[in-house]
């Protein structure tokens, strides 16, 4: 691989994982990490697609975190900003699956 087919970085990202990811978004938030902002529509869709309760996306909107689910499980992300030429760092929770 060329360094010009990396994105600008060798390494691109490293991901976490979390057994709370919740916590640890909140401990994160008290350290002054301020995770990638996600569009407030993303929130309503999710709710929609999945049928989730409001407790549980508005607990997803405060901490800017992700969600998916498949027949298996649920999967829970928050990204941090770029830094420098494309390198984020990820957290991931897996609940189930």
């Amino acid at each position: 691989m060329k360094f010009d087919d990396s994105f600008g970085s060798s390494v691109q990202h490293i991901a976490f994982e979390s057994a709370d990811i919740f916590a640890a978004a909140d401990v994160l938030a008290k350290i002054g990490f301020q995770p990638l902002q996600v569009t407030p529509n993303y929130y309503d869709d999710l709710q929609f697609r999945f049928g989730l309760v409001d407790d549980l996306v508005a607990q997803l909107r405060a901490r800017q975190i992700l969600y998916d689910r498949d027949g298996d499980g649920e999967f829970f992300q928050m990204y941090s900003p770029l830094f420098g030429d494309g390198f984020f760092f990820e957290i991931v929770e897996r609940r189930g699956g």
